[in-house]
């Protein structure tokens, strides 16, 4: 199977199969988006219909193309799709998505020819996507790839984050409320439909060595090669790119529509949480809840811990929040009694210097008191991330604020995000300011609150898995180290103070401080 994504993401031709003058059709629209999008790689045409296509020469066949372009769109009717996908093959096309439907999905019969193509595709190395998916776009690159009202959007500003959905409808419309409605700009987003070439999990995998994508999502409906998800999830955790996993056909009646729908099955819903857990894949249940974790990752902060100090001007507020992040697994924040004393001399006396520290109505009256409160919390070291629930503060106090919440998160490296339930309209410069420092803001405490017990989560799943990786590779090189012209077994214990120690079947031993020392002592041991 091909792994060279990247020439996929950017490929610098494309020839578009079945291509059609009808701009509105699905055979139509690939080309167009592709032109009107700026895409600036050759686009070739197979229509024998035409004479060109939109200014650009139309071809009679794959075979009288000029080259083999990177990457093959494929849109005609699927009785047809294994004869073309056979001269891509023979002209040495790398990459084909196929969009006709009709396969797997409907039966037998198409299933028969389902299987026609993966043959096919395995005799040409031919990585195919598809079928019945709705093509991909690299928005950073401006490769629009595919079909559907949410190519019409003029454009989309490129981000981090990079998708790969087993449903192509769904998940172009989460790319595009994600990007328009919730600030959360994508890099990246394809659609996989049968899955008979290159599946979720290949994409989830070059994701996480593509040095552009920072946060990655998926919408699954199942997996046939499930058992690569502890890998992958390993590695996705060593790159510190958070997986954000919507798995859907849970139910029994779910997983016969996931099969009528991409012929996927959903299988044991148990199994995949069990995964999810142990190698911190996070699992969401809405396009909220993406846009909102996402929104927390794109801070680029981890917590170092559970804990979590609240600063509100609403005693409610604090509640709704220390409920939801304490049944999601994070504590309360003891606060020192160094503290206490500090917030003693800024929080009225009507106040509370507890956590949630409530400063009420005061900062109408001193708006420096966030300043005050908010860096004498950031300094306690029992104190990992902090939320400020600012109520619907709006106008110029709002901005004001804001910009007092910027100065102190510039001074510490803990995570800092908002509840602040102003509408848009009413605190667009505070909300534009936390946005350029990329501090998170939610209109509601339960939102805030989920979205830090799922960053606090995924940085234990860090720390637990640093600690395992580490040894692993450790002991991978040891064991395979060559020593004395043969591979030696070693064996690999941890000691006190982060250090280690190797040893060989002889009894030689040395103990190592770092992982690099380990490596070499292990190339100088001898039986």
């Amino acid at each position: 199977m091909r792994t060279d994504l990247e020439r996929f993401f950017s490929p610098k031709s494309i020839a578009i199969i079945g291509a059609s003058q009808d701009f509105i059709t699905i055979s139509g629209q690939p080309l167009k988006h592709l032109v009107s999008h700026g895409y600036t790689g050759k686009l070739y045409p197979v229509n024998p219909k035409y004479a060109e296509v939109l200014g650009h020469q139309s071809y009679p066949a794959i075979a009288a193309l000029p080259e083999a372009p990177d990457l093959a769109l494929i849109l005609i009717n699927a009785a047809r799709v294994p004869d073309i996908l056979r001269q891509c093959g023979e002209k040495g096309v790398p990459y084909v998505v196929i969009f006709s439907s009709g396969f797997s999905e409907t039966g037998e019969a198409g299933a028969a020819i389902q299987r026609e193509l993966m043959a096919i595709a395995e005799r040409y190395n031919i990585g195919v996507i598809g079928p019945n998916c709705q093509g991909m776009m690299n928005v950073a690159d401006k490769v629009w790839a595919g079909f559907g009202s949410v190519f019409f959007t003029p454009d989309f500003p490129a981000g981090g984050v990079s998708m790969v959905s087993q449903s192509g409808g769904f998940g172009f419309s989460v790319l595009a409320l994600a990007s328009l409605d919730g600030g959360l700009a994508f890099r990246q987003m394809v659609t996989t439909g049968n899955e008979i070439g290159v599946t979720s999990l290949d994409f989830l995998d070059y994701f996480i060595r593509d040095p552009g994508t920072d946060i990655i999502v998926s919408y699954l409906e199942g997996a046939r090669d499930v058992r690569r998800f502890p890998e992958i999830g390993d590695r996705a955790l060593a790159a510190g790119k958070p997986i954000l996993m919507w798995k859907v056909g849970n139910t029994e009646e779910g997983q016969v529509a996931a099969a009528s729908h991409t012929a996927n099955l959903g299988g044991a819903m148990a199994l995949y949480k069990s995964v999810f857990a142990q190698k911190g894949i996070i699992q969401i249940d809405d396009i909220q809840d993406m846009v909102d974790y996402g929104r927390m990752f794109r801070c680029g902060r981890l917590p170092a811990g559970n804990r979590i100090a609240m600063i509100t001007v609403s005693g409610g507020a604090g509640i709704l929040m220390t409920d939801e992040c304490v049944s999601r697994g994070m504590k309360l924040a003891k606060l020192s009694p160094v503290t206490e004393a500090k917030l003693k001399e800024i929080v009225p006396s009507f106040g509370s210097i507890a956590n949630p520290v409530d400063v009420t109505a005061g900062i109408f009256n001193d708006l420096a008191l966030i300043n005050r409160a908010l860096t004498a919390i950031v300094e306690d070291p029992g104190v990992d991330c902090i939320a400020l629930l600012n109520a619907s503060l709006q106008g110029e106090i709002a901005t004001k604020i804001a910009r007092e919440i910027i100065a102190v998160a510039g001074t510490t490296d803990k995570p800092i995000a908002c509840a602040w339930s102003a509408r848009d309209v009413m605190a667009a410069d505070a909300y534009a300011l936390l946005d350029e420092a990329r501090i998170p803001h939610y209109k509601s405490p339960v939102r805030c609150g989920r979205a830090f017990a799922a960053m606090s989560w995924y940085a234990e799943a860090r720390r637990r898995n640093d600690g395992s990786c580490r040894s692993a590779r450790i002991s991978a090189h040891i064991e395979t180290a060559q020593t004395g012209g043969r591979i030696m077994p070693v064996k690999i214990r941890k000691l006190k103070g982060g250090r280690v120690r190797v040893s060989t079947p002889g009894g030689v031993k040395a103990k190592g401080t770092t992982m690099a020392k380990a490596k070499r002592q292990a190339r100088l041991l001898r039986a």
